[in-house]
């Protein structure tokens, strides 16, 4: 009753908004712009026999016997053999553009030259062939012509149809009717001979702009991976289950086109159809999939580390129409991941490891602090993220020239608008490394997350700004995706910026910040002189639950005694660099004797920073030095505690179909309990996602969770597990990734952790 509800209400809804739209667009259209898909309750839309012009509406056969349509089969088993759609699982036949489909007609009696029907691939409420939503394959006899390449052969009294679509045909769902044509119409079939498909774009197929030359198992096929999070050199790998095949998620993804009103028409232009996507994945101005929050006040919804995939988050916005809470930049990647693969795009999920949020859009990230040696947070606009999380998605682009298509950058999380919607992209990679930020869309923007220099202010009380120090190497200093091989990093730092350890690299990126500028990105070209001692920070690794450790260098480069003023801070940060709680802090004079270094040991205990964690535990280390003359040398480094892991285990051996165990389990070796902690788990494959809530776990303790699964795909599968608990959303996760095959397994597994 509740499905039926939730049917209801969506198809009124969606009604609702068709009308609407007719509405307002009278006497500026003939008719409203076609933005809708195929509903399955539209079947009423196409009449059962449409007259020639001037003709009798009454319909009338040849002379003789009247062919007659009486079986129209899409031959499912041999198309998804064909284009590589087998794992998408829904009883809709999925086919990519640019290559053949196969159809079987049956006829009541052999077809004769004499005969004329057609095929008719129609896409959306209101089909038309000037606006390529009404493809008509025309047939006289076993003839065909038309705007898509097709033949016919009769074969064991059927005829065997091949329909080749356009290489930029429109991506989404189409119907398939039959029209035989009588002496004075077309008799079309009926609905229960309109079968419909899905035309995806196609990555394995040249003439597609979407045509990816090699890497479909990883940039296509893979339903499963890992998006690298942290802070630099503390990065940790985090598993994602894209499960771009699982059911319901195709449907949502036509449904996200449909709702952000995308014409039919512009469908076929990949370009288009991932900068709508990058829109609409966040809710900011649309009502997308995704509502943001980057506080740690997650009461209205669920934390974004609660989510391992993108499959509930998409099925959830689909039958709602709601955004669903919460979300933040690598839940968005994740998501946005799942769309482009899933309508056939080739895409992977990058982090930028010190990435800059540059509010003024201008290459300078500005830094302020008081005269005191503390952050001005307050004044302080522009920010450094520990990393970010983007996508690439593959394309031929024929908007820009040629030599800057490969891979483009696209950004769904809601940082600043483009083109007045919070959207970010398509913008080609190529082009950034070599700072022509002036093609479309939003380059100027990317091109500072990586290059941004970083400013270092101190604010006096009257308010003007003395600049300290220009940091030039602090932004994009690595940038990484998940590796095709295995769940590991595949650093592609030199595919944004040259190497700047070669006299070579540095040239490159001199000239790339210049071209940059002449483009009208701004540069900080005033010369500060260099600061008269270094702060150098060696943090250890850091663990929830275990001291934060570090040493610190101060070093005095001059021939003379220098009288300092020193203050170690240690603060709990958001991983967007925003400022949490403060948890320790050290203030000192100290005397820097000439040509020396003075080494410091910083030690800061759990019961200090533990109360204060957030969802993502990250520390920021940060060391002011104050000399005469009000010179300040500033240094910090985000350290991003690594958490525990959880323990997997899969019972062997196990058949596809048949029915497995996964045991999870996890001993909380903190000295603090976990308060009411969730565990999640999810498989694309192998389980729909399924949470468990535990009471506290007490310091020592065991938890454990014993679930059936039956496994129901065949190839490489990932198993991921997420645990959360009320007084820190502690992170400890682990992955199982296994061939299930209709074939028992050893009994020797290997479970690798991400």
């Amino acid at each position: 009753m509740g499905f039926l509800c939730r049917a209801a209400r969506r198809f009124l809804r969606d009604r609702d908004r068709i009308m609407s739209r007719e509405i307002y667009s009278k006497g500026r259209f003939n008719q409203p712009v076609d933005a809708t898909n195929l509903f399955d309750n539209d079947k009423h839309i196409l009449p059962e026999f449409e007259p020639f012009d001037h003709a009798d509406a009454t319909p009338r056969a040849n002379p003789g016997s009247p062919l007659v349509v009486q079986d129209v089969d899409l031959s499912k088993s041999m198309n998804i053999a064909n284009h590589h759609t087998g794992m998408y699982i829904t009883e809709t036949l999925v086919v990519r553009r640019g290559d053949p489909i196969f159809l079987k007609l049956t006829f009541n009696r052999p077809v004769t030259a004499q005969d004329n029907f057609q095929v008719q691939f129609r896409i959306g409420a209101n089909p038309n062939p000037l606006r390529d939503s009404l493809v008509s394959v025309l047939f006289s006899g076993l003839v065909a012509s038309g705007p898509w390449e097709a033949s016919a052969s009769e074969q064991q009294g059927a005829l065997m149809l091949q329909v080749t679509p356009a290489p930029n045909a429109v991506v989404g769902r189409y119907r398939v009717v039959v029209a035989v044509a009588l002496a004075n119409g077309l008799q079309y079939t009926g609905p229960e001979l309109q079968p419909s498909l899905y035309l995806l774009f196609n990555p394995f197929n040249s003439r597609d702009t979407a045509f990816l030359e090699s890497g479909h198992e990883e940039y296509v096929m893979n339903d499963s991976g890992v998006i690298w999070i942290g802070s630099l050199n503390s990065e940790y790998p985090r598993p994602w289950n894209y499960g771009q095949f699982e059911q319901g998620v195709l449907e949502a993804c036509i449904y996200i086109m449909d709702k952000s009103q995308l014409p039919i028409s512009d469908r076929g232009d990949p370009v288009k159809v991932v900068r709508m996507a990058s829109a609409m994945i966040n809710s900011q101005d649309d009502n997308g999939v995704l509502v943001g929050n980057w506080s740690e006040d997650f009461s209205m919804g669920k934390s974004p580390m609660f989510w391992t995939g993108s499959v509930q988050i998409l099925q959830q916005y689909h039958s709602t129409g709601v955004p669903v809470s919460y979300a933040q930049c690598w839940v968005y990647a994740g998501v946005l991941n799942t769309f482009m693969r899933c309508l056939g795009l080739a895409s992977r999920v990058i982090t930028n490891f010190s990435s800059a949020h540059d509010n003024d859009g201008n290459l300078k990230t500005d830094l302020i602090f008081t005269s005191d040696m503390q952050p001005d947070s307050r004044h302080t606009r522009d920010s450094i993220w520990n990393y970010h999380c983007w996508n690439e998605v593959y394309l031929r682009r024929m908007d820009i020239p040629e030599e800057f298509s490969g891979w483009q950058v696209i950004d769904s999380t809601p940082q600043e608008t483009s083109d007045g919607n919070y959207r970010c992209g398509p913008a080609s990679v190529k082009a950034i490394k070599i700072g022509k930020v002036c093609f479309p869309f939003d380059g100027r923007f990317i091109f500072a997350e990586v290059n941004s220099d970083v400013l270092y202010h101190t604010r006096d009380r009257y308010g003007k700004l003395s600049l300290q120090k220009v940091d030039k190497k602090l932004i994009g200093q690595k940038l990484v995706t998940k590796s095709p091989h295995g769940n590991y990093q595949l650093d592609i730092t030199l595919e944004y910026k040259y190497n700047e350890d070669s006299v070579e690299g540095q040239r490159g990126n001199e000239e790339a910040l210049a071209t940059a500028e002449s483009f009208g990105c701004s540069r900080e070209n005033r010369q500060v002189l260099p600061a008269s001692v270094s702060v150098i920070i060696n943090a250890k690794k850091g663990y929830v639950g275990r001291p934060l450790e570090a040493q610190l260098d101060i070093v005095n480069p001059s021939g003379s005694l220098l009288q300092t003023q020193v203050l170690v801070f240690v603060e709990t940060t958001y991983y967007t660099g925003v400022r949490s709680h403060e948890v320790h802090k050290e203030n000192y004079n100290l005397d820097l004797p000439a040509n020396s270094t003075q080494k410091m040991t910083l030690s800061v205990p759990p019961e200090e920073y533990m109360p204060f964690l957030g969802s993502q535990p990250n520390l920021k280390i940060t060391v002011s030095v104050k000399l005469p003359q009000n010179e300040m040398v500033t240094e910090s480094a985000v350290v991003s505690l690594e958490v525990l892991w959880l323990n997997i285990q899969a019972s062997s051996p196990v058949y596809m179909g048949q029915k497995g165990t996964i045991s999870v389990s996890f001993n909380n070796q903190l000295d603090v309990p976990l308060i009411r902690p969730t565990l999640v788990l999810e498989g694309p494959g192998l389980l729909p996602l399924k949470t468990k809530d535990f009471e506290t776990v007490e310091p020592r303790g065991l938890l454990k969770w014993e679930v059936e699964f039956y496994p129901y795909s065949l190839g490489p599968k990932t198993l991921s597990a997420v645990l959360l608990s009320n007084n820190s959303a502690m992170p400890p996760h682990c992955d199982c990734r296994r061939d299930w095959k209709e074939v028992p397994y050893p009994k020797t597994h290997v479970f690798r952790q991400s």
